[in-house]
């Protein structure tokens, strides 16, 4: 366990200078990046080739490992979690970073040069990240963990994560 936190705490470190060395925790260079029908700035573009094909080497080598070095197994994406909420998620992400010129790594690195709008930006984050949460457990207060579906005089439930008015079950969307 502890060598697992030395790792999480090595490459968050190798990552926050990553991120301050490249300029990626600097908005004006990333938005200069991503403003590629005006004054389009190549360079961010050195640093996501650079970032893909170190992934690619690891991608080809890495799944082959019995374990992790510090895990005891490999979390794999399902393709069936690629859905509407995920895309609408990173789109709301992509048009953050595109406004702010910031995504949480590169605004959490530029709270370390005391950057005011970098403070704004991961404040506004951090609200943000409360809101949804809290909106999603008082979601969950308002459904029920069962459905029930009268036939005749006999109720059958199930667990699924429905919500019944007026004495109906109806399905909630998630």
């Amino acid at each position: 366990m502890i060598l697992r936190g030395v790792s999480a705490l090595g490459c968050g470190l190798l990552f926050g200078a990553g991120l301050g060395i490249s300029q990626m925790s600097n908005p004006a260079k990333v938005i200069g990046f991503l403003d590629v029908a005006g004054e389009w700035d190549p360079s961010l573009l050195f640093v996501l080739v650079s970032a893909v094909a170190v992934t690619a080497i690891a991608f080809r080598f890495v799944p082959r490992l019995p374990r992790p070095l510090f895990d005891r197994a490999f979390e794999r994406a399902a393709p069936e979690n690629i859905n509407a909420r995920l895309i609408a998620g990173a789109s709301l992400f992509g048009i953050g970073w595109g406004l702010s010129g910031y995504c949480p790594g590169p605004g959490v690195v530029a709270l370390a040069r005391f950057a005011p709008d970098a403070t704004l930006f991961v404040g506004a984050f951090l609200v943000g990240s409360w809101l949804y949460r809290f909106a999603k457990n008082q979601q969950l207060v308002v459904r029920s963990e069962t459905r029930s579906v009268s036939l005749g005089e006999v109720a059958v439930c199930d667990r699924v994560g429905d919500i019944e008015q007026k004495g109906q079950a109806t399905s909630a969307p998630f």
